[in-house]
This record gives C-alpha cells, sequence and structure tokens, in this order.
C-alpha cells in the first residue's frame, strides 16, 4: 500500500504501529456503541420514560469524561501519559463488560446502566490526553502534524462504519454482548499502550483553565464569535438527533435497530466532523 514519505516513514516504526492500531480498534468500538449504547437504553427504559431514559444514557457515555476532565486534575496531573491511557481503558473495559454480564444474567437495571456508563467515561478525556502525548512522543517533533492526522483518519473512518456494523450485529445478537466487543476494544488499546516503550512523561491537564480564560477573551473578536455563535446552533440543533431517532425508530415505527444504524448514519457524519 502506498503511503506519502512521512505516513510511510511513522508507520515503519513498529511501536507507533502497535500503538495506532490499538487506537483504531478501540475506535471502531466506540463507533459501534454509538447505537448499542441508545438501542439497549430503549430497552432499559421505564414505561414513560424513553426519551428521557435514552438522553440520560448517551449523555452518561459522554459527559462524566468533561466532568473528570476538571475535577481529577489534583490525582492525575503529572501521572505517565501511558498510566492515564491504561487507568481509562481498565475502566472502560471493566465497566462495559459488567453491563454485558448483567444484562446476560438479566440483572442490569436502568439505574446500574447509567452508573456504569458514567463510570466508563470518566477518565476519557485524561486517557485522550495520554494516548496523543504517548503518539507525539513516539513520532517525534517532525512527524507530530503526521501521526495526529492518522489517529483522527482513524477516528473519523471508525465513527462512520461503526453503525453500520452494529447494525449487522444487532440482527443476531443482543446489545449486551455487542457492548462487549467495545469492552474488549479498550483491552486491546491497553496491552497495546502496555506494550509500547515510550519516554512520555506526564500529561497535561485537557482542560487548561488559563488557556481557557485567554480563549474566552479572544472570542470578544467579531469575527470569531460569529464563527463560535454559529458552531453552537449547529450543534444544538444536532444534538438532540442522537436521542430523537432512537426514540422515533423504536416508539413512532416500532422498527428495528438495522433501521436506526441506517438513519444513524448521518450521525456518524457529525461526529467525524468533530473529531478532525
Amino acid at each position: 500500500m502506498w503511503f506519502p514519505g512521512p505516513y510511510r516513514q511513522l508507520l515503519s516504526r513498529p511501536q507507533l504501529r502497535l500503538l495506532l492500531a490499538g487506537l483504531g480498534v478501540s475506535s471502531l468500538g466506540d463507533g459501534i456503541s454509538t447505537v448499542t449504547v441508545a438501542w439497549l437504553a430503549v430497552q432499559l427504559a421505564p414505561a414513560g420514560s424513553l426519551g428521557l431514559f435514552v438522553g440520560l444514557a448517551i449523555a452518561s457515555y459522554t459527559l462524566p469524561g468533561i466532568i473528570g476532565a476538571l475535577t481529577l486534575g489534583g490525582i492525575l496531573r503529572g501521572r505517565p501519559a501511558r498510566t492515564l491511557v491504561l487507568a481509562h481503558c481498565l475502566l472502560r473495559a471493566g465497566c462495559l463488560g459488567l453491563i454485558a454480564l448483567l444484562a446476560a444474567l438479566g440483572a442490569l437495571t436502568p439505574p446500574a446502566y447509567l452508573a456504569l456508563l458514567a463510570a466508563s467515561s470518566l477518565m476519557a478525556a485524561w486517557g485522550n490526553a495520554g494516548e496523543y502525548t504517548m503518539l507525539s512522543d513516539l513520532a517525534g517533533s517532525d512527524g507530530r502534524f503526521a501521526v495526529n492526522s492518522l489517529a483522527s483518519s482513524q477516528a473519523s473512518f471508525a465513527f462512520i462504519i461503526g453503525p453500520l456494523a452494529a447494525g449487522l450485529l444487532l440482527a443476531r445478537f443482543s446489545p449486551g454482548w455487542i457492548l462487549l466487543l467495545d469492552a474488549a476494544s479498550f483491552a486491546i488499546l491497553g496491552s497495546a499502550a502496555w506494550l509500547t516503550r515510550t519516554d512520555a512523561g506526564a500529561s497535561e491537564n485537557p482542560v487548561d483553565l488559563k488557556a481557557a480564560e485567554s480563549g474566552f477573551r479572544l472570542l470578544r473578536r467579531r469575527d470569531l464569535l460569529s464563527l463560535t455563535a454559529l458552531t453552537w446552533v449547529f450543534f444544538f440543533l444536532y444534538g438532540p438527533v442522537e436521542v430523537a431517532l432512537p426514540v422515533y425508530v423504536a416508539q413512532d415505527l416500532g422498527a428495528s435497530a438495522q433501521l436506526l444504524a441506517a438513519t444513524g448514519l448521518p450521525s456518524a457524519w457529525a461526529r467525524s466532523l468533530r473529531t478532525c
């Protein structure tokens, strides 16, 4: 396969290939979960609370990562990058695996589902910071742009094909078992990070509060303010789609997860843009 020079040089390094492969697998697992998390929420939702519960499930899978970025700095700042990646993978794989086990035993309750989803995402921002710190260290100063492009492209591709894969899998397996695949994908990433030897030091806090304050001051510029406002409006209108689609497919149409996977492609494209 032909790659441009900078990418070919990066991919010739075994350690970098290993970490990128682990990131690619975990991105695919998360891409599959974009449909699976919502569909399992549809099946678990208490009577009369379908929309609310699906919204809570989707928020639980993402929002705690922001909270963790803001509140865990005192504990995690200064930790080696690989430690952060391993902690994130352990938490994600353990919690999603427990969801799959409880679902298989018929013991998964709505509160337990939300709690485990929230716990699984608590280290997401720190894990992401550790991943890019490791990639940057392995690629060196000359290869950082290229390696970040490769990692982002993998994530974007995974978010596009993930919903399609979920639709195919949900035709034969229950959502709980498919979440086990996402758990396994993070176990693979954790193994890749464990086997990757790097001198990457401590990761900075994923949210630099001082930089954020400076950024807010810059937003007073008219051109940046208008662009930011347009972005906020777009995502404000897009966000409810992630909840509305599964509710509409399951409740109004009485259709299957395969239709949700197909109609979820626009959302997948939006997520892929968001990762770029």
